[in-house]
């Protein structure tokens, strides 16, 4: 009973171990046995996984009790067979495996009575006086090889055979760590236990008690538009580019202290003169941030800029050796719906953690889904990035409180990451505040705000400010436009009920005063742009199992929003946040992508089903379903140039690889009349030839 309870115990913590080993490095699914859990109203204050080292001592200590006291091991001159005699009388040993049979001899004393020398000095004396058979064989010989044979069944027949279950208790022990009768199986097993517990804690803490990229560099480009662009950099004065002191040194003077780097810039077709922009102006407050806007530019026209030191103007800025470019937007009055000169592409995509899937302790910085992107913005030539939210993970798998600190380092250590780095040199980024992970799973503005400040603080020091900007002072919520395609970004978390509440009129994720910027959004754009593009961090279909953190929790107000957007030609949502993709329609007339997660795990459960919601009543109906993958994003080729005939050319990528791609047919927009001014003229003539009468008024 004791054996069979040890066995039980450190076999099934074992297992526990191994899986909650494997779900941390590969999944980081939450599940209850590897976080403390809190309801969805309340954040998670604690949420550490705190029983994977306690499965792991409660399977080392069975290994432990069946190497040391269930199974020991015998010494190593002892016979696995036979007792050794004792010094007394070795007549009286015994075989510590005694034969079932009395009169039958056992396996072990067949095996010394015939050595192989008296074998052959008794086949050797037969020999002489053998005489041959019909087949020339010698009888006597054949005989002797008959009766050994037959001694040797006998001995094999009463000798212990080895357990059927060996073979199977050391797979067992080896896979799953389950305690065995072999102390090197429960060795080996104890081995792999401790060398997972180290990469598991190593995934955890690394990133919590290390990696604070404090000497972290960056330049990127934010908000562009077909007259400015965004510029924004960090400079710490680790790496000693901000002069704290009178100094000469490297061309650093005194009056540099503060101010990080000039900017410089030319456009590139034709190869234009250096112009010099403002100066970025860093300081601790902002995590040694700064933002400048580069205005007066020409549209649809590509740039290329460099930092200088602040005092020397020619002089590179030693952080930022190289030259990056960008690209203005068209004219908005330029390339209006039927005009066709819009043909871009663009990516949309949410959730990245750097690290995952865990590869060992060199692979911290590792974003395989930002490689996947800097590929195919190469071959698709695309233009800016949408990202839809969790761009960072605070509450996975460990909160280390309501610090600012806290979010800078997280946005240091997604920035540091060399495949995301590259990314945001390499074309704009937009983002969405805060899908959830910003601050908490499934945050709402109904929940404790301690959080909220400091959040918000860092993504706006980091990308919010670099972001379009807002008609609303101090709102996350923006609308900006390229070319014949118009963007509104919506702010789902700041206004949000908790989810919870009862569905009716009143429950609310945009908010009063954002719902009726959205809607004066939607009158402006609707006949002077092709393509609307409305950005959820959360998906507007309501085909999710488990969906009351979508718009599937919140329908009173979609069917409010839905009620104006099916009347409005050409709308695609963009959404993200469920590590899934799944393409629908909306009414028939609104389409929806939600692409997610750029590089995080995804959901090996199917959710999505044409019967949840309202998928039931048809008003949602699923077009395509894409659940696997760890790195999922969405590229959108918006082309207008065949004049009455809008597209967006739609490709699905998946671990690098093109999963799906579909065609969305616009319909033509019909700009208003201009004003009729020819007639007004034709009227004023004829009114002063006398052939009208003239009205004044």
């Amino acid at each position: 009973m004791g054996k069979a309870l040890v066995r039980f115990v450190g076999g099934t913590s074992s297992l526990l171990f191994r899986f909650g080993a494997y779900v941390e490095r590969r999944a980081l699914i939450r599940s209850t046995f590897l976080n403390q859990q809190h309801p969805a109203s309340r954040p998670r204050t604690t949420a550490r996984p705190k029983l994977i080292p306690l499965f792991w001592a409660i399977a080392a200590f069975s290994h432990y009790l069946n190497n040391s006291y269930i199974y020991p091991s015998r010494p190593a001159s002892a016979s696995p067979l036979v007792d050794e005699p004792s010094s007394q009388d070795d007549s009286d040993a015994k075989p510590l495996l005694a034969p079932s049979t009395p009169n039958k001899p056992s396996y072990a004393t067949v095996t010394a009575a015939h050595t192989p020398n008296e074998k052959l000095s008794q086949v050797d004396a037969v020999r002489a006086h053998a005489t041959p058979n019909g087949n020339g064989t010698p009888r006597r010989k054949r005989n002797s090889r008959k009766a050994s044979s037959q001694a040797h069944a006998s001995a094999l027949a009463t000798a212990p055979s080895p357990s059927p279950a060996t073979g199977g208790v050391s797979i067992s022990g080896l896979l799953f760590g389950t305690p065995s009768s072999s102390p090197i199986i429960n060795t080996i097993s104890l081995i792999i236990n401790t060398l997972l517990l180290v990469a598991t804690l190593d995934s955890i803490w690394t990133p919590v008690l290390g990696m604070a990229e404090s000497d972290l560099t960056f330049v990127r480009v934010g908000a562009v538009d077909h007259t400015s662009a965004k510029i924004i950099a960090r400079i710490p004065p680790e790496s000693t580019f901000i002069a704290p002191f009178n100094t000469t040194s490297e061309g650093l003077l005194a009056e540099d202290e503060g101010r990080a780097a000039k900017v410089a810039f030319r456009p590139t077709k034709p190869l234009g003169k250096w112009q010099y922009g403002p100066e970025i102006v860093v300081d601790e407050e902002k995590d040694w941030t700064g933002l400048v806007k580069l205005e007066g530019l020409y549209a649809n026209t590509e740039y290329e800029y460099r930092l200088l030191l602040p005092s020397l103007s020619n002089a590179h800025h030693p952080a930022f050796p190289s030259i990056q470019s960008f690209t203005t937007f068209p004219d908005p009055s330029l390339s209006g719906p039927g005009s066709g000169t819009t043909h871009f592409t663009f990516a949309a995509s949410s959730c990245v953690k750097p690290g995952f899937p865990y590869n060992g302790p060199g692979s911290h910085k590792e974003v395989y889904g930002a490689k996947h992107l800097l590929k195919e913005i190469e071959n698709q030539g695309i233009k800016f990035m949408v990202f839809l939210g969790d761009l960072i993970y605070v509450d996975v798998p460990y909160y280390a409180g309501p610090h600012t600190s806290t979010y800078y380092k997280l946005y240091r250590q997604i920035i540091s990451a060399p495949a995301m780095k590259a990314v945001f040199e390499k074309i704009p980024f937009v983002t969405i505040w805060c899908d959830d992970h910003e601050i908490f799973n499934d945050f709402s503005a109904s929940t404790p705000q301690e959080r909220y400040p400091p959040a918000s603080k860092a993504y706006i020091d980091y990308f919010g400010a670099a972001n379009p900007d807002s008609a609303i002072e101090d709102t996350h919520y923006y609308d900006f436009r390229h070319g014949d395609a118009a963007f509104f970004v919506m702010d789902a978390r700041s206004y949000r009920s908790a989810n919870h509440d009862v569905d009716e009129e009143g429950k609310t994720m945009l908010g009063a005063k954002q719902k009726e910027v959205f809607f004066d959004w939607l009158a402006e754009v609707n006949n002077t742009v092709t393509w609307k593009f409305v950005v959820s961090s959360t998906p507007m279909m309501s085909l999710w199992s488990m969906g009351d953190d979508t718009w599937a929790g919140f329908l009173a107000e979609r069917d409010e929003l839905l009620d104006v957007m099916e009347w409005v030609p050409n709308v695609i949502v963009l959404s993200g946040d469920r590590h899934e993709f799944a393409a629908s329609s909306l009414r028939t007339t609104v389409t929806e992508f939600s692409t997610s997660p750029l590089s995080m795990f995804y959901l090996p459960i199917r959710t999505v089903s044409q019967n949840h919601s309202r998928g039931a009543t048809g008003e949602d109906t699923l077009l395509k379903y894409l659940p696997d993958g760890n790195s999922k994003f969405s590229t959108f080729e918006v082309d207008n140039r065949v004049v009455n005939k809008p597209v967006v050319h739609v490709r699905v990528i998946i671990d690098g690889e093109e999963a799906w791609k579909v065609d969305v047919l616009g319909q033509p927009i019909k700009l208003p009349p201009p004003p009729m001014t020819v007639g007004h003229l034709g009227k004023s003539l004829a009114e002063l030839l006398a052939f009208l009468k003239r009205s004044w008024f």
